[in-house]
């Protein structure tokens, strides 16, 4: 769904906002970085597995986060695992819904989440 800061200010700031952009401008570029944001509060500790992606478009630049999972502590190796599986299928799926979108390979020197 188009952001309301899309819609009042053409300002993108997710995925859809890109994609209408995409159907005028271009894309010269594509790209993600991969990271984990961590969160700690007074009940529990949780680790966000989020992907910053930049669009390059011939004069302006467009970055956004998403998230892909969440591994919150304490927690079993087996579900730590789970979790982190289950965050790269929906990176996966991401990345190929971006590149069948704009015809463009995503750029990045990870495409999936560590241990």
């Amino acid at each position: 769904m188009k952001s309301i800061r899309y819609k009042l200010f053409k300002k993108a700031c997710n995925l859809d906002d890109c994609l209408d952009i995409a159907k005028t401008k271009t894309p010269s570029e594509l790209s993600v970085r991969l990271f984990i944001e961590i969160c700690n509060t007074e009940m529990y500790s949780s680790e966000y597995m989020v992907g910053e992606y930049s669009w390059d478009f011939k004069g302006s630049k467009v970055k956004y986060k998403k998230a892909h999972g969440i591994r919150i502590f304490p927690v079993s190796n087996e579900k730590w695992m789970r979790d982190t599986d289950e965050a790269n299928k929906r990176l996966k799926d991401y990345i190929k819904k971006l590149e069948d979108n704009t015809g463009l390979e995503v750029i990045g020197k990870h495409k999936k989440f560590d241990y």
